[in-house]
């Protein structure tokens, strides 16, 4: 359904015109719609799907017996606005797309949290975010090897660390050198992720980006000892610590590699894979819940 609105202020944008609809549209349940300014001064088309909440706005908007906003009809900024139904038919394209969209607002609205039978924790700590042990590091490309694409790494490193999935971000925190702790650390923001792909066999992640990530090294001394000393352990004290926590106690420099032979490849080779520490693990990843999609990322599952 297609709403002509007139004697909109000139200056008006379609942002201000939809700022100023939202909450009078959600009175009649019109949760998804769209504006569009016209050329013609003071004119927009508000565009939604169920016609029926549409013609309940309208007779609201025509009606000088019934109260809308304190006022007989529509009024904005002091001036009466005039609603009719359109002539013209609404784009069956936008109305397929505000369909879907607002199928997706009501299925995230009822959509309830996940709980695994038998599992006691807390919906709280449903939310906080997920981390695995990892047990290596690889970066390299996806390359064809006849038909089977495979792939190859030219820069790999075994060492000890933790993938934590942000609200935004992925966390990559390593152990380059045992005795330092968490040195280094790569952090992955979800919009450079272009392909996340899971490998079951090999319980790898695999990560192809638009962008290198960046690299950062910590410019403390060591906290391994310091921690051991007082009976501690440095993997325990980072459960405990929210995400953000563990970045203000990173004290940090950027770097440009990991390593000399990593300098060679991070400007050409933009895939990173991690190998989980514990197999079990890979049954937990999943893509539609760890990660918050954007345009143009996929999620690729390979058995």
């Amino acid at each position: 359904m297609e709403v002509l609105v007139k004697g909109l202020p000139d200056q008006m944008t379609e942002r201000n015109v939809e700022k100023e609809f939202r909450p009078i549209l959600e009175r009649f349940g019109i949760k998804v719609f769209q504006c569009q300014k016209l050329r013609s001064r003071g004119c927009a088309l508000i565009s939604f799907v169920d016609k029926n909440k549409g013609n309940a706005f309208l007779v609201a908007a025509h009606s000088g017996q019934r109260k809308f906003l304190g006022q007989p009809g529509v009024v904005l900024h002091g001036k009466y606005l005039r609603c009719s139904l359109s002539r013209n038919e609404p784009d069956p394209y936008l109305l397929k797309s505000l369909r879907k969209e607002e199928s997706e607002l009501y299925q995230k609205l009822n959509r309830k949290p996940r709980i695994v039978p038998g599992n006691r924790a807390t919906l709280k700590a449903e939310r906080t975010p997920r981390s695995f042990d990892i047990s290596a590091i690889k970066c390299g490309q996806w390359t064809y090897t006849g038909r089977s694409l495979v792939f190859s790494s030219y820069w790999s490193r075994e060492t000890a660390g933790r993938v934590v999935f942000g609200p935004r971000n992925l966390l990559i925190k390593l152990c380059l050198h045992p005795s330092d702790g968490y040195s280094h650390q790569l952090l992955i923001p979800f919009s450079t992720i272009y392909s996340f792909t899971i490998g079951p066999k090999d319980r790898s992640l695999t990560f192809s980006l638009y962008y290198p990530p960046r690299m950062q090294q910590s410019t403390e001394p060591s906290l391994q000892d310091a921690l051991s000393k007082l009976g501690y352990s440095l993997e325990d004290q980072l459960e405990k610590m929210t995400l953000q926590q563990q970045g203000e106690n990173f004290k940090r420099e950027r770097l440009c590699a990991l390593d000399d032979s990593h300098e060679k490849v991070v400007g050409s080779c933009l895939c990173y894979r991690f190998i989980l520490q514990n197999p079990s693990d890979i049954r937990s990843v999943d893509p539609t819940s760890q990660i918050s999609l954007h345009d143009g990322i996929t999620d690729d599952v390979v058995l």
